[in-house]
């Protein structure tokens, strides 16, 4: 599963989310393996892939909520990603300056992305 964030950051260039991203991975500890968790498009998106029921890499949903949690995610948007099916295709919210998709498949996970 893939989630990806894109949110304001506090990085030494201030347009730039990365420092934002790179301190939630931090603070979650997760973000070892690119092909788990990674920041994308110059800073402004980040890419966290949770582990699905058939998928060998992937981080755990605990990981995927941390760093939800440390990018201020709405709590609104975390209760409609938590009761998203399979039947439900792309879903999006909005909060502030952002825009998040996602969707859910068990045997992939929770696909997520936020945008700046």
């Amino acid at each position: 599963m893939l989630i990806a964030l894109a949110l304001s950051g506090c990085g030494s260039d201030p347009g730039s989310t990365e420092g934002t991203f790179e301190s939630a991975m931090e603070t979650c500890r997760v973000g070892d393996d690119p092909a788990d968790v990674r920041i994308d498009d110059g800073g402004r998106e980040l890419r966290i892939n949770n582990k699905g029921t058939s998928d060998n890499s992937g981080i755990p949903l605990d990981g995927v909520w941390c760093l939800l949690a440390q990018l201020e995610v709405t709590e609104e948007i975390i209760d409609r990603m938590i009761t998203t099916t399979g039947y439900d295709g792309e879903q999006q919210g909005d909060w502030g300056a952002y825009t998040v998709t996602w969707t859910f498949f068990p045997p992939r996970g929770l696909d997520v992305f936020v945008r700046r």
